[in-house]
């Protein structure tokens, strides 16, 4: 059975399609370039005297040279056609000989199609955790914005675990490491809790009490969540230096500058991650003249 086309794949298909279509037009421009010259050559060629005699030389000489001219622009015409045939002739026998109306209005109708279907909805991180949890966004869920009110009763339990796997995606879905709860309050969909900083803390405290978070501030303003380990963090470090061939040392600032999943962990985690990378002898730590302290990757 044939493999069935990816969604995004029929985009490619069509701008592929598109480009030939459009080299399908230049040679059709070309083709009327060769029959002009085609026609101009046959015309030059037949008032060439049969014969020739002493008193048509310089006429014919003329002619000829006419007929030769002409005959160096049909080659170079036939060139660029077999230059421009070899690189769309694969894979276009199948599209019918068109017009060049025809072939203006296939190309308007492509350009529409891709255009429509590369158009990309901004996806707000409310509206992929309503795709996930689609309860989020329903009416009869109000009642899981407020907070049960018997802790130790089964609703709180399930309330607390359901909303806790929200904000722990919210955090990978952010790419945020740190989440800061007086901005989370502003946030959708926790900025609809009744109680909302009092709500915010208890579904913080069960991701804490399960290990997949930390306080990392007494008064609790900050929450370290754990939606990659440690190692899975340290594995990014190395990948990322391998795709990039990291040959040089490195400082702490050039990872924390580099934009990737790792750079915004909390500056203490740092030497945990290069503690992992040594053990796995993918780094070597070296100290710097001005006493800074680099990583070295071993390929």
């Amino acid at each position: 059975m044939a493999e069935q086309e990816r969604p995004h794949e029929k985009p490619e298909k069509n701008r592929e399609r598109l480009a030939k279509l459009k080299r399908m037009e230049e040679i059709k421009k070309r083709l009327g370039e060769l029959e002009k010259a085609e026609k101009a050559v046959q015309k030059s060629a037949s008032k060439v005297p049969a014969s020739v005699d002493s008193e048509t030389t310089e006429a014919t000489a003329e002619k000829l040279q006419e007929v030769d001219t002409l005959s160096g622009q049909l080659a170079n015409v036939e060139a660029m056609l077999d230059k421009e045939l070899g690189g769309v002739t694969e894979g276009i026998s199948e599209v019918p000989a068109k017009t060049l109306e025809e072939i203006e209005s296939e190309l308007a109708r492509l350009e529409g199609e891709i255009a429509k279907e590369e158009e990309v909805k901004v996806q707000t991180t409310s509206d992929k955790l309503k795709e996930i949890y689609p309860w989020i966004a329903e009416n009869r869920s109000e009642f899981m914005y407020a907070i049960p009110p018997n802790p130790n009763s089964k609703d709180f339990s399930s309330w607390q675990e359901e909303w806790s796997r929200v904000l722990f995606d919210y955090a990978r879905l952010t790419i945020l490491h740190v989440l800061y709860m007086k901005k989370l309050m502003g946030e959708p969909p926790f900025a609809d809790f009744r109680d909302r900083d009092h709500a915010i803390e208890l579904i913080a405290n069960f991701l804490v009490e399960k290990k997949l978070a930390k306080w990392i501030t007494k008064s609790r303003e900050e929450l370290r969540v754990y939606w990659k380990s440690m190692e899975e963090l340290a594995g990014e470090v190395d990948k990322w230096a391998r795709d990039n061939a990291v040959l040089d040392p490195m400082l702490i600032q050039e990872f924390k500058d580099a934009d990737q999943v790792f750079s915004t962990i909390p500056d203490e985690e740092w030497d945990e991650i290069f503690k992992i990378l040594k053990k796995q002898k993918k780094i070597s730590l070296i100290k710097l003249d001005s006493g800074q302290q680099a990583i070295k990757f071993l390929f």
